[in-house]
């Protein structure tokens, strides 16, 4: 009797790109867009919520 080899199953993987599209997309979708203040120091006026670094920052995931 000779055993046949069933391989695993694929192991899914995590698209970190994917993923900071989706976060970006849920983000903007439920945040309105901050405006930009030149005169301000970090360039979005006082009182207003920033948006998360990923979204403010290249090389930075979610």
């Amino acid at each position: 009797m000779l055993a046949t080899y069933v391989p695993p199953p694929p192991v899914p993987t995590f698209d970190q790109e994917a993923y900071n599209q989706q976060f970006a997309e849920e983000y903007w979708r439920t945040h309105p867009r901050p405006t930009f203040d030149p005169d301000s120091a970090d360039g979005y006026g006082p009182d207003q919520e920033l948006p998360p670094a990923c979204l403010r920052l290249e090389g930075v995931d979610c």
